[in-house]
C-alpha cells in the first residue's frame, strides 16, 4: 500500500468514525426545544404517517428537525460567530446587520370611530392552548438585594477614536455595548404623530399622552459614531410639533439626557433598566402635573445572576460576553392585585397573577421580570385613592415603564398593542378609562406596521366581542 492509499484510507477511516459518533449521538441524546443562544423554539419531531412520507412533508420536516437538533449544534454556532469575528481588522468599533427598517409614506385617512353603544358581552373559549405566566415566583427565593451593578454605558464625552468607521448595517459595538441606530424621517413622525392625534380626536373627554423612547446611542456614542444614525432629538422635537388635538406629549429624550450618566440602558439587550424607565416616569409625571413617587421610597431587588440580551443573542460579540448586565426592579408599594390573560386570540375571563413582577425569570429572559414580559393584557388594582384609571398601549419597552404608573391610578389597564386582540376602544369604554398613555420605542414609533397596527386596535384585531371581565369565571365541571 502506497502512501497516496494509507492517507485516503486514513481520511475515509475518519469520517466513518465522525459520522458514526455523531449518529450514535443523535440515536441517545435528548433532543432540545429551544436554543438559548438564537433565542428561538426548535423544530419538533414530526409524526410518521405513510400520507405524509409519500407526500414528502416527512422527511422535509425531519430535516429541519435534525438541522435544529443536532448535537453539540450550540457550540458550533458559538464557534461560527467566533470565526466570523477574526474576519477583517479588529479596532474598537464592530458593526452587525440585522436589516433595514421600513420605508414610510404617508398613511391613509382614518376612517375608524368611536363606537355608539357597546357590543354585547359574550363567553368565549380560549384557542390557542396558551398556559398562563408561572406562578413559582410566589414560592421562590427572594431575588439578591445586591447594590452591584455595571457602570452605564461609556459617556460620550470620553476621547474619540482614532480610527475610521463605516456604516452598512445597523448595530454598533463600541466600548462593550452595544447600540441600534436609528434612521427615522419626518415622514415617519407624521405618520405617527397622525395615528396617535386620532385617538384624541375620536376619545371625547380621555386625556391621550404620548412617549417615544430613544435609542442609547444618543448619550453615549462619541459625536463621529452618534452622527451615523439620526438625532433622535430632532426627531422628538419634530414629532411633538405634529401632535394635534391635545395629545400631551411626555418629553422622555430630555429627561433621559439630564440622567445619562445612570444605568439607563442595557449594554447588551435592546431595552432600557428600571432606572431609564423611570427617568422617563419622571417625564410623565410633568407632562400629568402628578408628584413622582421617589426612587428610594420603592424596595430596590435585582435579579440573581447576570444578564446577556438580545443585541448579545444576534451577534455573540466577546467584548459583550464579557461585560454582561444585571437586572434590577423597584416594587411600586399600593399595588393589592393583578390580574392578565395571556391567549392572543383572547380570553372570557381574568387570571389572578401573586405579584407585577414575575422574580423567578433568569438569564436570558430577565428581562420578563417586568409586568410577566409581553402580555396581551393586564389589569392592576391599587390603594392610590385618585378615583381614575389608566390605559397603558405599549410595546415591550413600557413593561419596565408600566409599574410605576400604578401609584396615581386606582386601576392600571395595560396592553401590549401588538397581541391584545378586541377593540381598544371598547375596553376604554367598558371600564371607564380616563386616561390613555401610549408609548413606543423609536424604533416601533418609526415603523410603518406598528403605526398600522397601532391604527388597527381601534377596532380589534378578532370579530369577537369584548367580553366583560368582571363577570364571574365560568364554573369548571
Amino acid at each position: 500500500m502506497n502512501k497516496k492509499q494509507v492517507l485516503c484510507f486514513v481520511n475515509l477511516l475518519a469520517i466513518l468514525v465522525l459520522l458514526t459518533y455523531f449518529g450514535m449521538l443523535s440515536l441517545l441524546h435528548t433532543p432540545p426545544t429551544s436554543s438559548q443562544v438564537e433565542r428561538r423554539d426548535l423544530a419538533a419531531r414530526p409524526e410518521f404517517s405513510l400520507a405524509s412520507f409519500f407526500a414528502h412533508t416527512f422527511t422535509h420536516d425531519f430535516d429541519l428537525f435534525y438541522a435544529d437538533t443536532f448535537p453539540a449544534r450550540e457550540n458550533f454556532i458559538k464557534l461560527s460567530y467566533a470565526l466570523e469575528e477574526q474576519k477583517g481588522i479588529s479596532g474598537e468599533v464592530k458593526m452587525y446587520n440585522t436589516g433595514v427598517q421600513e420605508q414610510q409614506k404617508p398613511l391613509p385617512p382614518s376612517s375608524s370611530s368611536l363606537p355608539a353603544v357597546l357590543p354585547p358581552s359574550s363567553s368565549l373559549s380560549s384557542s390557542s392552548g396558551t398556559s398562563a405566566p408561572s406562578s413559582a415566583a410566589s414560592s421562590s427565593q427572594p431575588a439578591s438585594q445586591s447594590e452591584s451593578v455595571p457602570p452605564p454605558p461609556p459617556s460620550s464625552t470620553e476621547p474619540e477614536a482614532t480610527g475610521d468607521a463605516y456604516q452598512n448595517n445597523n448595530i454598533f459595538i463600541y466600548q462593550n455595548a452595544a447600540y441600534q441606530l436609528f434612521y427615522g424621517g419626518h415622514q415617519s413622525a407624521e405618520n405617527y404623530a397622525k395615528v396617535v392625534s386620532s385617538y384624541a380626536a375620536e376619545l371625547p373627554g380621555v386625556t391621550v399622552y404620548n412617549q417615544v423612547i430613544p435609542q442609547p446611542y444618543n448619550f453615549y456614542l462619541p459625536q463621529r459614531y452618534k452622527k451615523i444614525g439620526k438625532s433622535e432629538e430632532e426627531y422628538a422635537d419634530y414629532l411633538q410639533s405634529q401632535y394635534t388635538n391635545g395629545v400631551r406629549g411626555i418629553r422622555a429624550y430630555q429627561k433621559l439626557a439630564e440622567h445619562k450618566s445612570e444605568y439607563l440602558y442595557f449594554r447588551t439587550d435592546t431595552h432600557w433598566t428600571a432606572r431609564g424607565a423611570y427617568a422617563a416616569y419622571l417625564a410623565f409625571c410633568d407632562a400629568a402635573k402628578v408628584t413622582p413617587v421617589p426612587l428610594d421610597a420603592m424596595e430596590k431587588r435585582t435579579i440573581p445572576g447576570s444578564f446577556l440580551g438580545y443585541l448579545y443573542t444576534l451577534t455573540q460579540d466577546k467584548n459583550l460576553e464579557a461585560m454582561p448586565d444585571t437586572v434590577e426592579y423597584f416594587i411600586v408599594p399600593g399595588i393589592t392585585k393583578v390580574e392578565c390573560f395571556t391567549d392572543r386570540g383572547g380570553a372570557d375571563h381574568l387570571q389572578t397573577l401573586p405579584s407585577l413582577w414575575q422574580e423567578d425569570c433568569r438569564g436570558g429572559n430577565s428581562y420578563s421580570v417586568f409586568i410577566y414580559g409581553d402580555q396581551p393584557y393586564m389589569r392592576v388594582t391599587t390603594t392610590a385613592g385618585t378615583g381614575r384609571s389608566a390605559l397603558l398601549i405599549k410595546d415591550s419597552y413600557g413593561n419596565a415603564f408600566a409599574p410605576y404608573l400604578a401609584s396615581h391610578y386606582d386601576t392600571l389597564h395595560i396592553i401590549d398593542e401588538r397581541y391584545y386582540p378586541y377593540s381598544v376602544y371598547d375596553l376604554i369604554q367598558q371600564q371607564g378609562i380616563d386616561d390613555v398613555i401610549i408609548s413606543n420605542s423609536s424604533y416601533s414609533a418609526a415603523t410603518a406596521s406598528h403605526q398600522q397596527n397601532l391604527q388597527d386596535l381601534k377596532k380589534g384585531h378578532t370579530d369577537k366581542p369584548l367580553p366583560d371581565f368582571d363577570a364571574p369565571p365560568p364554573v369548571q365541571p
